[in-house]
C-alpha cells in the first residue's frame, strides 16, 4: 500500500490495502515466507503450479518454521524467462483488501453513558491529551511535597540558628505563642503550625542539626523544584525522556 492509503485508512478507519508476501528468491526456485491474510492456500497454491513455468508448488509451513510455500521453476528457463515468473508470482499472491475499523467509545459523564463512532488519531490525541494532563498532576505534585521538604529544611535551619530560643520555650507556660513572638520564617511570622512542628524537635535532635548540612539540603530542594517547574512549563519533553 501506498502511504496515502495507509494514511487515509488510520484517518477513517476505511480503506483498501494492499498485502504482498515476502519472497526470497533462489537459483530455481521461491520460497514464499508470509502470505495476504483471506488467501485460500489450496487454491493459490494451485494457481501457482498452473503458471507456464513452473514444475510444482507446495505447501512446506508447519508450526517450528511458520509459513513456508515452495514453488520450483521448470529447468533451462532463461534469465528473462525467470524474470517474467517473478512478476507473474508477485501478481497472483499480491492481494487488495478494502478493510473498516470500528471503534465504540463509551463516553461516560456521571449521568449518562453515551456511545461514539471514533477514529485510531482521535484515540491517539485523546489519549495524549490525558497523558500530559497526568504528567502535569503529577508535576504539581512532587512540587508540592518539594515545597513542603523544603519548608521543614527552612525551619530545622531556623532552630539551628536560634538553638538558645528553643532552649528557652522549654520553660515557658505557652511554646507555641513564645516561638511566634521571637521568630520569623522568611520574613514573616510563624504560623501556629508552623511553631507546632519547631516544638516537636527534640532536644537531642536540636543538638545534632548542622546549619552547613541543611543549607546544602535547602539548596537541592531549591534546584528541584526550579527543574520541576520547568517540567510544568514543558511536559512534553518529560514524556518524551520517559518513553
Amino acid at each position: 500500500s501506498t502511504p496515502e492509503e495507509l494514511q487515509e485508512f488510520f484517518r477513517t478507519g476505511k480503506g483498501t490495502l494492499t498485502f504482498t508476501p515476502t519472497i526470497e528468491r533462489k537459483e530455481g526456485s521461491v520460497v514464499i515466507n508470509s502470505m495476504a491474510p483471506r488467501f485460500n492456500i489450496e487454491t493459490k497454491l494451485n494457481a501457482l503450479a498452473a503458471i507456464k513455468g513452473i514444475q510444482w508448488a507446495s505447501d512446506n509451513s508447519d508450526r517450528h518454521v511458520g509459513i513456508c510455500f515452495d514453488i520450483k521453476f521448470k529447468k533451462r528457463l532463461e534469465p528473462k524467462e525467470k524474470e517474467v515468473m517473478f512478476a507473474k508470482i508477485d501478481k497472483e499472491l499480491a492481494n487488495k483488501l478494502s478493510l473498516q475499523t470500528a471503534v465504540t467509545e463509551r463516553m461516560d459523564d456521571g449521568e449518562t453513558v453515551k456511545f461514539r463512532y471514533t477514529t485510531i488519531p482521535i484515540i491517539l490525541n485523546d489519549w495524549i491529551k490525558w497523558r500530559i494532563e497526568l504528567e502535569c498532576r503529577v508535576i504539581n505534585y512532587l512540587i508540592s511535597k518539594s515545597e513542603r521538604e523544603l519548608e521543614k529544611l527552612t525551619l530545622l535551619q531556623l532552630a539551628a540558628l536560634n538553638k538558645d530560643t528553643m532552649k528557652a520555650m522549654l520553660d515557658k507556660e505557652d511554646p507555641v505563642k513564645f516561638l511566634i513572638s521571637k521568630l520569623k520564617f522568611n520574613g514573616a511570622k510563624l504560623t501556629e503550625d508552623q511553631a507546632n512542628y519547631l516544638m516537636d524537635i527534640r532536644f537531642r535532635q536540636l543538638t545534632k542539626l548542622s546549619v552547613a548540612k541543611l543549607i546544602e539540603g535547602i539548596k537541592k530542594v531549591k534546584l528541584t523544584i526550579i527543574s520541576l517547574k520547568k517540567d510544568l512549563k514543558n511536559p512534553n519533553a518529560r514524556i518524551l525522556s520517559t518513553l
